[in-house]
């Protein structure tokens, strides 16, 4: 749940975000000693920010990933362990900020490259504790699932050879009668 996004006209720099973090807080009447922990990138102007106001951080988890997919020894390591288990020798994916279905396609390559990420990730003991639990890769899985045809509908009317009004009616047909209609299997059980 998001709790307020303020807009900083001014030059981001640790000092002014950590004013802003504080006035936030404050806003809210919430007290920074029962505050437990800020997740942030690991830029340099957050790291200030968090140092300045002395509260605990917790790098992101998708920004930690992408640290691990940089380091050439992670790499090394990634690439050895995906020919032992037979994994295509795919780099993880980022996601974009320009291109909505960059997020589904990174949790997608997550999900291809699990046993992968675990093995190479498990084998450090800095990183051991970014391994994703089953609860993690339940999640994702469901996210992956729910997100996949909308990507799909999306990149089917986004093409720039093909595309034409003509397409629209038989995609949406196709997601009435087909991805968007409920499985089939036992009926959700209800408690009172």
């Amino acid at each position: 749940m998001c709790l307020q996004t303020s807009y900083f006209p001014d030059d981001h720099t640790g000092e002014i975000i950590a004013q802003g973090l504080q006035d936030s807080l404050a806003s809210w009447k919430l007290r920074e000693d029962s505050l437990v922990c800020m997740t942030t990138d690991s830029g340099s102007n957050m790291i200030k920010a968090l140092r300045l106001t002395e509260w605990p951080n917790l790098q992101c988890f998708g920004q930690t990933s992408q640290c691990h997919h940089e380091c050439w020894k992670k790499r090394r390591d990634m690439a050895v362990v995906q020919a032992e288990l037979g994994l295509p020798s795919h780099n993880l994916i980022t996601e974009s900020l320009t291109r909505w279905g960059s997020r589904q396609l990174m949790v997608e390559r997550l999900l291809e490259q699990e046993k992968a990420i675990a093995q190479v990730l498990g084998a450090d003991k800095k990183s051991r504790h970014l391994v994703p639990t089953w609860q993690d890769i339940d999640v994702l899985e469901s996210i992956n699932k729910a997100v996949s045809p909308l990507k799909e509908f999306t990149d089917a009317l986004s093409g720039e050879a093909y595309v034409s009004v003509s397409y629209l009616k038989p995609v949406i047909h196709l997601l009435n009668n087909s991805l968007l209609q409920p499985e089939e299997g036992p009926a959700p059980r209800r408690s009172c």
